[in-house]
């Protein structure tokens, strides 16, 4: 539990600055200028140098939109592979502590065992004397 608890601490402040750029950068994003463009007789494109402009501007923004997720996709990715790994540790841990558990009951009750039946003979012997 603390592993997770660490994990949230360190983990939670980045993920919450990378989904706040995410907002920020879908919500500038959001244009509603549209570049018109038509085919001529030759099949090229032409357009206006704005529309261009504001087709290129659209474009980079994209770019730089899809970069953002691929590296907030590589984070979480990593943090998630780390958190399972952490997992995995706690979980060994949890099953070597109930193994050396179960050997000291078992230990105890042999010793309980040997006690009682020492204790029998004993009495028995002391029974039979007097």
């Amino acid at each position: 539990m603390n592993v997770l608890r660490r994990w949230l601490r360190k983990r939670g402040i980045l993920c919450l600055a990378l989904t706040l750029t995410l907002l920020l950068l879908s919500l500038t994003l959001c244009s509603t200028s549209y570049a018109s463009a038509s085919l001529n007789e030759s099949g090229d494109v032409v357009m206006t140098v704005e529309d261009a402009r504001l087709l290129l501007g659209e474009v980079r923004a994209l770019r730089a939109e899809n970069m953002a997720l691929h590296e907030a996709l590589t984070v979480e990715r990593g943090d998630t592979d780390r958190l399972i790994q952490d997992i995995e540790q706690l979980n060994q841990a949890f099953q070597e502590e109930r193994e050396s558990w179960q050997n000291a009951v078992k230990h105890e009750r042999k010793k309980s065992w040997q006690n009682g039946l020492t204790m029998l003979v004993v009495g028995l012997a002391v029974g039979a004397i007097f």
